[in-house]
């Protein structure tokens, strides 16, 4: 009785002011609204309590569908407790709620359905026909016996003739590369052609098209049916997915946005949304849906992954290891990628854990070679750490292996051998960094460090030709260059004035550095002599 009253003040509090037809509510639920959906079959189990047990099957089949299963069960129980006669849906939610973890249990309840039913309404045997379809336990030869039966009962129907198609699909699926699809397509165009307001059947033609890699096709498809029904958002996510599926992750944000737009907002919908910010590098923005998804227990433990990503992009190392280890625990967990590995290295080297950190870099680059920018992040660690020769030698990995050549590579590693005291090599990276882009100063400025030191006593003016070269292209933006101008500006003074003899060009030097520096100790001497 309890449990009776609590359902009636529900439906009561749900009830809308104004009037909901079950067409309203059925179009809702099509257009994947199941918040409007549910609230407009609540008001209906009220206005209209004979069909109250068909409302309130829908009503529980909404709440599975974003995965609120306690909610599904209240329903689904709701219907096979009542007094009525016409209960089997209460068994098909039922079966619905058990079959993916114990396809045993689902299956008895779908047959208990049946049985009630005696496979004599089409609701219940298209929705157990839908289950053995779509679940990753297939049962395709009882979904097409059902499905037929339904077909007999209502032949014009044209979900039914879509979820026809499906089955065929999913035997010509079954059969490999001899599978063929015509018969499903077949099903498809009939089920336009019965009744050409009906969105589904460009989802599932759509979907052919871009199964076969005829991404124009499949794309003019979706954009057809939205062209018929612009607001059937389940064809913009259609448009997502393929863009996703492409590596287009940019175009696919734009459509899966007008999706969301148009669409409830679930935790899979979100879950989807933080799939494209994350490929998109978009961390920030990813990061508040990423912990949304967490404190709603949301069960994909792909979302640790994500969160390790996140957290880390977004300066968090510490709740980037602590979610990398809730992941890497997970006996669900996939095969690992080449991320996974770059992120455990990236956060063991925050760790100061270089040695078992380089060991995960290396094997991201394993899993996937084209990540050859890797090797520069090991190389970036050992700088840090001033390990200069092993950060040399993987920045030369990095340069032998990239197709394209980064000037930074060749400075950074011109400077290993420079701290090393080797000399020639990093006179040789500093060339090839000069010869890359000319028109950056720091290579002509190591140069010049570097020929200083083959030069210590500056009587053969090694270093004068590149910190003429430094100055003149430095000197424009003296403010960013200020420390390392002042120290060309010192050398060239203190050769001008010692060794070329030249006093006069000694002191424009020293006045030079007194511009950018008029407290400058050296530069406030020379200008004494």
């Amino acid at each position: 009785m309890k449990k009776q009253l609590v359902w009636v003040v529900l439906c009561l509090l749900s009830v809308n002011v104004v009037a909901q037809t079950a067409k309203d509510a059925a179009r809702y639920k099509y257009l994947e609204r199941y918040k409007a959906s549910t609230t407009a079959y609540k008001a209906l189990v009220v206005s209209d309590s004979k069909n109250a047990i068909q409302y309130k099957y829908q009503i529980g089949d909404n709440y599975f569908k974003v995965g609120k299963s306690d909610s599904a069960k209240f329903f689904f129980t709701e219907i096979i407790n009542s007094q009525e006669k016409n209960i089997a849906l209460g068994y098909v939610g039922m079966g619905k709620l058990t079959y993916a973890n114990n396809p045993t249990e689902g299956k008895a309840n779908f047959n208990k359905a049946l049985e009630l039913s005696k496979q004599a309404e089409g609701l219940v045997l298209a929705e157990v026909t839908e289950v053995y379809t779509v679940s990753p336990v297939k049962d395709l030869l009882t979904a097409r016996i059902l499905i037929e039966k339904a077909l007999k009962l209502e032949p014009s129907n044209p979900r039914y003739i879509v979820l026809y198609g499906d089955v065929l699909r999913g035997q010509a699926s079954a059969q490999g590369d001899a599978g063929d699809v015509s018969s499903a397509t077949s099903q498809y165009n009939r089920a336009e052609a019965t009744d050409p307001t009906y969105m589904l059947p460009y989802v599932r033609l759509g979907r052919l098209y871009a199964g076969s890699q005829t991404y124009t096709e499949a794309e003019k498809k979706f954009l057809e049916g939205l062209a018929k029904d612009p607001q059937y958002g389940p064809l913009y996510k259609e448009l997502a997915d393929m863009n996703y599926s492409r590596s287009r992750f940019s175009k696919g944000l734009e459509y899966y946005q007008k999706y969301m737009a148009l669409a409830d907002t679930t935790n899979d919908i979100l879950f989807k949304y933080s799939l494209y910010l994350v490929n998109l590098s978009n961390y920030k923005e990813a990061l508040p849906v990423l912990e949304r998804l967490k404190k709603e227990n949301y069960s994909n433990i792909i979302l640790y992954r994500l969160l390790a990503y996140a957290y880390f992009e977004n300066n968090n190392a510490a709740s980037a290891d602590a979610s990398m280890k809730q992941f890497l625990a997970s006996e669900q967990k996939p095969t690992l990628i080449s991320q996974d590995y770059e992120y455990q290295g990236k956060i063991l080297y925050k760790q100061g854990n270089d040695s078992i950190g380089t060991q995960m870099l290396l094997k991201a680059i394993e899993l996937d070679t084209n990540r050859v920018d890797l090797y520069g992040n090991i190389a970036d660690q050992y700088f840090s750490m001033k390990k200069y020769e092993p950060a040399a030698k993987y920045y030369q990995l990095k340069i032998n292996k990239s197709k394209v050549q980064n000037a930074q590579d060749y400075l950074s590693q011109g400077k290993c051998y420079y701290f090393t005291a080797d000399y020639v090599k990093a006179d040789s990276s500093f060339s090839k960094l000069i010869a890359l882009r000319p028109e950056l100063p720091q290579g002509y400025n190591w140069r010049a460090r570097v020929q200083e030191k083959n030069d210590p006593t500056q009587e053969k003016g090694l270093a004068k030709p590149y910190y003429e070269k430094y100055i003149e292209i430095a000197s424009k933006e003296p403010a960013k260059y200020k420390s390392d101008l002042l120290n060309a500006y010192d050398y060239m003074a203190s050769y001008s004035y010692f060794h070329a003899k030249d006093k006069v060009k000694a002191k424009e030097y020293w006045a030079k550095m007194l511009e950018i520096d008029p407290t400058n100790k050296r530069a406030l001497q020379g200008m004494k002599l």
